[in-house]
């Protein structure tokens, strides 16, 4: 079955360069920019699980990232709708986008209210028309498998939330969390303003990858999520960090620069810590 493969293969690729494009709107650098590609890439190849295989998540990732980058970018209502749309898409292909579809809506209400109505009323009606399409077309195996596989499979598994926290955000991904916690110590508040949208992703992430390890098909394949926000705010927060660091005095901001390619490094390290396992 090649199609789901290169399908899957071309939203991951696709993530990649819209991570990229993010990290260096954000930092205006592309040394970080390149790294962020680089640790979205490797997290795929090492910690998601076999990269050939397809999967709904990468390719629901690809569409809720695109999401978010079109209400970051594209002003105006424009901007809501186009949001709205690739949401929607990302919830009709794997139900753990509805964490982002929140996500979005809380960033909105709380910073763009503006654009919330039209973000509301194109994701109901773009869901709700979706889904009833879907389950007309399809027939009653889509319902079973949006949604009655879905509740079977849940059970309370205390376990995996600790392995979920301990084992992989911070251990794993370790080095890109701690700099995301860190950075909220920061005097701006990291969740105002336009880029408060991607702590708000990253809060529907932790969500999304809490749920999803209740499940009884839990796998690598729930750690998309986190591998691509992290990736995102963990840079983008080591560089935020280093800088308000170096404006004190006796403190330079070639050093800080220094730290911040010393902790990419660090998480590059943690990823290839794995190749001997991957093989």
């Amino acid at each position: 079955l090649w199609e789901p493969r290169v399908l899957s293969l071309i939203a991951a690729l696709v993530t990649a360069g819209l991570v990229l494009m993010v990290v260096r709107f954000e930092s205006q650098s592309w040394t970080i920019a390149v790294s962020s590609c680089g640790f979205v890439v490797a997290g795929y190849a090492l910690l998601v699980g076999r990269p050939e295989v397809a999967r709904p998540e990468i390719v629901m990732m690809a569409l809720a990232l695109g999401g978010f980058v079109a209400l970051r970018t594209i002003r105006g209502m424009t901007g809501a709708v186009c949001a709205a749309v690739l949401l929607t898409l990302a919830w009709l292909f794997h139900a753990e986008a509805v964490w982002f579809v929140a996500g979005a809506l809380f960033y909105l209400a709380y910073e763009e209210r503006a654009r919330l109505l039209a973000f509301m009323a194109c994701t109901l009606v773009l869901g709700g028309g979706g889904y009833l399409l879907l389950s007309a077309f399809l027939g009653p195996w889509f319902n079973y498998n949006a949604w009655d596989s879905l509740v079977v499979s849940l059970r309370f598994n205390p376990g995996e939330l600790v392995r979920y926290a301990g084992d992989q955000l911070l251990g794993r991904l370790g080095v890109l969390t701690m700099a995301a916690v860190l950075s909220f110590a920061l005097p701006a508040a990291p969740w105002l303003g336009p880029a408060g949208m991607w702590v708000c992703m990253a809060f529907a992430t932790v969500c999304a990858g809490l749920f999803a390890t209740q499940s009884a098909f839990a796998g690598p394949q729930s750690l998309v999520p986190s591998v691509v926000i992290l990736a995102i705010i963990g840079p983008v927060s080591m560089q935020r960090i280093t800088r308000h660091l170096s404006a004190w005095p006796g403190s330079s901001r070639l050093g800080g620069e220094g730290v911040v390619l010393a902790g990419l490094s660090l998480q590059f390290f943690m990823f290839f810590s794995r190749l001997s396992t991957h093989f």
